[in-house]
């Protein structure tokens, strides 16, 4: 099966999405949330991810502190710099579920795609999927398997979620010590 970028935006037709409604967190660098003021919580530097060519905004949320822990630790920087961990209530209408086998075999991914190193490659096939999610008027986030977590020995979950698809009454609230959120999208 092919993989491009249109190929996957028409397979994308075919994928029931799950909702998610739940809380998801982050290990970011303190002197990433230092660049403005007040911190900037959902900050996208729009450089290229696992999931995201360059120039897509999106951020990348952790099923929990263990895996945020993990996929922190996969940074060569993590111990040189002090980190902030955080969370945000999440909730979406359309997220695509990668840990589900029939979803990659409707799009015709290996399970071997989500783990391969994505860093060196001009685009990855995880990448050419963000980008059609992040055009799809369908999906606005991609639920995958942690490989930070796979190579702790355990098993994690992360989102990325593409800021431009995030419409109400979707949103992500990130928590703070009062029922004010800290930041929200939208």
């Amino acid at each position: 099966m092919e993989l491009s970028q249109s190929a996957l935006i028409g397979r994308l037709e075919k994928i029931r999405p799950v909702k998610i409604s739940s809380i998801w967190t982050s290990a970011t660098p303190f002197v990433e949330l230092c660049r403005n003021n007040p911190p900037d919580w959902l900050y996208c530097s729009c450089k290229a991810g696992r999931y995201n060519p360059k120039n897509i905004a999106c951020v990348y949320f952790a099923d929990g502190g263990r895996t945020a822990r993990a996929e922190h630790a996969c940074n060569e920087e993590s111990d040189l710099q002090p980190i902030v961990f955080f969370t945000a209530k999440i909730q979406l209408r359309h997220a695509l579920d990668l840990t589900l086998s029939k979803n990659l075999k409707n799009l015709g991914l290996k399970r071997s795609h989500l783990f391969e190193d994505w860093e060196p490659k001009k685009i990855s096939a995880t990448q050419l999927l963000g980008a059609a999610i992040a055009k799809h008027a369908k999906f606005s986030a991609i639920i995958f398997p942690s490989a930070a977590a796979r190579e702790a020995g355990f098993r994690g979950k992360n989102i990325v979620i593409f800021r431009d698809s995030v419409r109400r009454p979707d949103s992500i609230r990130i928590i703070g010590p009062t029922k004010k959120a800290l930041q929200r999208w939208p």
